[in-house]
Order: structure tokens, then C-alpha cells, then sequence
């Protein structure tokens, strides 16, 4: 238990800036529609999966460090 606490309060901490959210979500959005588009538009299949999944990982990423900072403050 004071591991998970500990690496909350690290991540809370050094990591969680809202402007490095703001660049995971934005980079999320365009990668997850811009490239996938220009990518399903030339047939590149392989790019489309990977940018898709990419876009995906980014908006999930700012999703999980905005729950540990929600998780920090109300809890510790």
C-alpha cells in the first residue's frame, strides 16, 4: 500500500502538468483522425493501425494521469 502511495504522489507530483495533458489529448485527437484518414486514403493499412491504436493510447494515457491526480487529491 505505500508503494501505491508513493507513486501516486510521484506521478502527482514530477509528471501531471496540465499542459503535457493538453499535448497527449491533442496529439491523441490527431493522430487518431488526421492520420488515420490520410492513411486509409493511400492505403497504407499498416499506418492505419498503427496511428489509430496510437491516438487511442494517447487520449487513454491523459485519461489515466488525470484519475491519479483526481485519486491524489481526494485520498491523500
Amino acid at each position: 500500500m505505500v508503494f501505491i502511495k508513493d507513486f501516486i504522489t510521484f506521478i502527482s507530483h514530477h509528471v501531471y502538468s496540465i499542459h503535457f495533458i493538453l499535448i497527449l489529448v491533442f496529439s491523441g485527437f490527431i493522430s487518431l483522425f488526421f492520420n488515420t484518414d490520410q492513411a486509409y486514403f493511400y492505403g497504407n493499412y499498416k499506418d492505419f493501425v498503427i496511428s489509430f491504436f496510437a491516438g487511442i493510447a494517447n487520449i487513454v494515457l491523459a485519461l489515466i494521469l488525470i484519475n491519479i491526480k483526481i485519486i491524489h487529491t481526494k485520498f491523500f
